[in-house]
């Protein structure tokens, strides 16, 4: 399970291992409108008034409230005795926050562009389940990857049982399965509470149907088939009441004759079931052809397909 590290988690790291500056905490320094005062780093008195000029030295505060405006001051004269270094133009916001005083002429939009580009060369692998595009959705999400929930409409929407959805990313836990960033938990408020997408399809055609669930509280996880069209149900319903996770399947269902339109229901069948739910997988049998859910911008990310 991967671990996020923050951009300013990795500054602190590079700040502080090579020399490049100081990682200054809120609790270390006052900042005031044309100053920043730091007695514990500052306040030397083998250290002349132009030492931090010397180094060519800045405080970036990424902190602020202000943006753009109060991110970076160049460091000024120091007081030596009080730790006192002047800045030019003074600060909007002066409120308690972390600094990086960075030296030898770094700025940190230098940092920033080189965790920009970092991104593109590492990065977490994920699984993906092969899905076919739903009806109306711009996003497919069929492995709740994305952080939003967007992509997925609660049974409220339809006027069905109240069920409240969100995302998951505990990393580490049995929550989320390996190899995934995240997962979906239904909470239920009314028996048979569900999260849905829709897919065109063909008549006659058959098509297979799986996803992983995992029941942490309730009664059962279903993985139901509706035919939007006509209003009724497909085959029969596929349900576990197991706390581990479990690959529930529905292969060789057929769309009915006059659909056009199939619908798959994430469930949980009692008043306050919490089911969490992983990789839909939905595709006709006779598919020639499945959009990815994801896009890779250069070769060598591009995983096995299974």
């Amino acid at each position: 399970m991967a671990v996020t590290v923050t951009g300013l988690q990795i500054a602190q790291l590079l700040v502080e291992r090579r020399g490049l500056g100081l990682y200054i905490a809120s609790n270390q320094s006052t900042i005031a409108a044309g100053s920043v005062t730091s007695a514990y780093y500052f306040a030397n008195s083998n250290w002349g008034g132009n030492e931090l000029l010397s180094r060519n030295a800045g405080f970036w505060g990424p902190e602020n409230t202000t943006g753009l405006a109060d991110d970076w001051r160049p460091a000024g004269t120091l007081t030596a005795s009080n730790g006192a270094v002047a800045i030019s133009p003074n600060f909007t916001d002066t409120t308690a926050r972390n600094l990086y005083c960075l030296y030898h002429g770094i700025h940190p939009q230098f940092i920033i562009d080189a965790c920009n580009q970092a991104l593109r060369d590492v990065y977490t692998p994920a699984l993906e389940p092969l899905c076919i595009k739903p009806a109306s959705t711009v996003t497919l999400d069929a492995g709740f990857q994305n952080s939003a929930t967007t992509s997925w409409t609660e049974s409220d929407a339809d006027g069905g049982p109240a069920t409240t959805f969100s995302k998951v990313s505990t990393a580490d836990s049995d929550v989320v399965y390996p190899g995934m960033i995240r997962a979906g938990l239904i909470v239920n408020t009314q028996a048979g509470g569900y999260i849905r997408q829709r897919f065109n399809m063909t008549e006659g055609d058959t098509f297979n149907v799986f996803a992983l669930s995992r029941l942490a509280s309730g009664t059962n996880a279903e993985l139901v088939l509706r035919d939007v069209t006509n209003a009724a149900a497909i085959g029969s319903t596929v349900e576990h009441d197991q706390g581990s996770w479990q690959w529930m399947r529905r292969v060789g269902e057929v769309v009915p004759d006059g659909s056009k339109l199939v619908e798959v229901r994430l469930q949980g069948e009692g008043a306050s079931d919490n089911v969490y739910w992983q990789a839909l997988c939905v595709y006709p049998q006779r598919a020639r052809v499945i959009e990815l859910a994801t896009t890779w911008d250069t070769s060598y990310k591009l995983p096995s397909l299974l």
